[in-house]
């Protein structure tokens, strides 16, 4: 890295929110201030989302809607946008009266996420309600848990009234025939609360088929099993740093990476989600459900799962991969840009974003990264057949064309990108080394070593330019801005620009306070682009200003006005401006440490290589709990006192092994039947 690069901006505002003790993130409504104030979370099970927005008014008055999605309820047309979506707003709640009078309003006093969304208001009654939101485990339904307690003084008679809605969706509408959504409470009727006394009740909105028997829940019974979840996903792919921000924001993004994963028809499909669409049709229709992408499905969260030990996320991974291989096909057509509807349409309407590249790239890290040989057999003909397309799609040049890229014409990406060659000389890699683990012929992996060589060297010869009065990337022949996605090759060891485009990266040409913008003349940004430019910059060894701009990131979407993950973007477009809580973005958070500050990247089924990355001001950090190559165990790599040198542990099997690495040095772990070799 250049001595000269200027350092990241960082965020000048006061966080709204701050860590609470037991994880998760607290804001305390009439310290923090600067009301009004409204944002939402998304929340998910494997049947239902709901994006709750919550806030308070100028006066501290509560604001409450509630945005629920039923992916299997499908509307018509059937298509990316097609899940069932009702808006609740206010008067979806529990209806409150004291003394024969109602309750008309709540202020909130604070607010609590931690995958569970938890508002504590006050009423002038004196009353003080606690709401917990969140969905029913595996069904239709989502939960708001009241606990309502007297804090009068004086003994109070509550009444809670049996309000309910009902609407029934005609099945002309409905995929499926009707549809019927409810909204009712499970406990009414009349209370005497002495001063300090409470009463829970749970008011419950779902969706089912006219034909089903209506739902019956424990909400508590819920509540304990979405713990449990938690917790159990809290014990798995466990990192501690010396900063906490980044720690919790981990946790959060693996948290919700891993909860969008919705049961359909088509099997389990790790979907974005997103919420309600820009349609003013009733009834409402939501997107990105039932439905999974090449780039945010495969690309970005299917290597992430090859590290995390949950069942879920790698049969929705797996699954993915079985939808797309439907489309390999002996004319060779690209692969489709989406699967949607639970797996019944595909949708292409941009033409080949590069989605064989995307798909080639996911795939061969999640086979490696896994470790299983049978998984790495099932799936090799759908990576050999992405990567001939991708050799037939090579031009004049050498490097890969397509239509587009995965921002679908947004932005100008001319007709060969940098980011698919650079996915595919990825995908090259990993398949040279499957091949060699899975017993192919020596041939096949010296072919697709060959092949990624020389793609190495057009992507050089093509793509690298000065740019803006930096020796960076162009993005196509034609460019001449910067590009966000000049961070791509830094992701998998193109380090031949690698000081010039950290310079470029971090300059005030593309860096903001929203991370990197997606061209240096345009006010764009989407957080795909900078979490890949935070991992890459890890990679090329650009510890301190990597760090700079992770940690400024971090305390503005974690802590910040929109909180508590990764968003999708912010775009002149009208579908990008509501910065979505999109869930793959989450793992590509994640992917930042794992592959970034450790460097870690899978080299065979039971091997990879490690090149940490720390930070001066880092005397240590640990990954625990990594379910990978077959194998679980745990990184711990600290600083020595002198000389800079690294320390690095690794502990499987109730053994451990320690290896002193230099600073720049990597290294490459091999687990044998014996134990490890490095």
């Amino acid at each position: 890295m250049q001595k000269n690069s200027p350092p990241v901006a960082a965020r000048a505002d006061t966080p709204r929110w701050s860590l609470l003790p037991a994880g998760g993130i607290g804001w305390e409504v009439e310290t923090a201030g600067g009301l009004p104030h409204v944002d939402r979370v998304e929340l998910c099970g494997f049947q239902l989302a709901a994006v709750v927005h919550y806030g308070a008014r100028a006066n501290g008055l509560l604001v409450l809607r509630k945005d629920v999605i039923w992916p299997r309820l499908r509307i018509f047309p059937n298509d990316t946008h097609g899940a069932l979506a009702r808006s609740f707003g206010a008067g979806a709640v529990l209806r409150l009266a004291v003394d024969g009078k109602l309750v008309m309003t709540e202020r909130l006093a604070r607010a609590r996420f931690d995958g569970m969304l938890r508002l504590e208001t006050t009423t002038a009654e004196g009353l003080g309600i606690a709401r917990d939101i969140y969905p029913a485990g595996d069904a239709p339904a989502l939960l708001e848990h009241y606990t309502i307690t007297n804090h009068s003084g004086r003994a109070l008679r509550l009444h809670i009234a049996s309000n309910s809605f009902t609407e029934e969706i005609d099945a002309a509408l409905g995929v499926y025939g009707a549809y019927v959504v409810t909204a009712a409470p499970d406990r009414t009727g009349d209370f005497q609360l002495a001063p300090g006394e409470r009463v829970e009740a749970t008011w419950m909105i779902s969706g089912r088929l006219a034909g089903d028997a209506p739902l019956s829940l424990d909400s508590a019974r819920e509540k304990t099993r979405r713990r449990a979840l938690q917790a159990d996903l809290r014990r798995t792919l466990i990192l501690t740093t010396p900063d906490a921000e980044l720690n919790e924001m981990f946790a959060l993004a693996k948290w919700h990476a891993a909860e969008s994963i919705f049961a359909t028809k088509g099997g389990l499909m790790h979907a974005p989600g997103g919420g309600l669409g820009t349609e003013t049709s009733m009834p409402s229709r939501a997107r990105y459900y039932a439905a999974i992408w090449t780039n945010d499905q495969v690309e970005y969260a299917a290597p992430f799962f090859g590290y995390l030990d949950y069942a879920p996320g790698r049969a929705a991974t797996e699954n993915a991969f079985r939808l797309f291989a439907k489309f390999v096909n002996r004319e060779w057509r690209s692969v489709p840009s989406s699967v949607i509807a639970e797996g019944d349409d595909c949708w292409s309407d941009a033409g080949d974003r590069g989605d064989a590249a995307m798909l080639a790239q996911g795939l061969g890290r999640y086979a490696l990264t896994l470790g299983d040989r049978a998984v790495a057999e099932q799936w090799w003909p759908l990576l050999v057949w992405c990567l001939e397309y991708c050799r037939r799609q090579l031009n004049a040049d050498g490097v890969v064309a397509s239509a587009s890229d995965e921002l679908e014409g947004r932005l100008p990406a001319g007709d060969a990108n940098l980011h698919t060659s650079v996915l595919v000389y990825d995908a090259l890699r990993s398949a040279a080394a499957l091949a060699r683990d899975l017993g192919r012929p020596v041939t096949v992996s010296d072919e697709y070593a060959q092949r990624a060589e020389a793609l190495r060297r057009a992507i050089e010869k093509f793509f690298g330019a000065d740019v803006e009065g930096f020796a960076t990337y162009r993005y196509y022949r034609e460019n001449t801005v910067l590009r966000a996605w000049i961070c791509s090759p830094l992701t998998v060891g193109l380090f031949e620009r690698q000081a010039a485009t950290v310079s470029a990266l971090v300059s005030p040409r593309l860096w903001t306070a929203d991370g990197v913008r997606s061209a240096s003349n345009r006010p764009d940004f989407w957080d795909r682009a900078t979490l890949y430019a935070l991992r890459g910059m890890f990679c090329a060894g650009a510890a301190e200003v990597a760090l700079a701009g992770l940690r400024a990131y971090t305390a503005r979407r974690l802590l910040g006005e929109h909180v508590p993950y990764a968003v999708e973007a912010q775009s002149p477009t009208a579908i990008e401006t509501a910065q979505c809580h999109l869930a793959a973005e989450s793992a590509l958070y994640v992917r930042i440490f794992v592959e970034g500050v450790l460097g870690l990247r899978p080299t065979g089924l039971r091997s990879f290589s490690l090149q940490p990355c720390l930070p001066a001001a880092w005397p240590e950090v640990r990954l625990e709990k990594i379910n990978a190559f077959g194998q679980e165990f745990d990184l711990h790599v600290r600083r020595l006192p002198a000389g800079g040198d690294l320390q690095v542990i690794l502990a499987s099997r109730q053994q451990s092994w320690q290896r002193i690495l230099r600073a720049t040095e990597a290294l490459t772990v091999r687990f044998t039947a014996a134990g490890v070799e490095w």
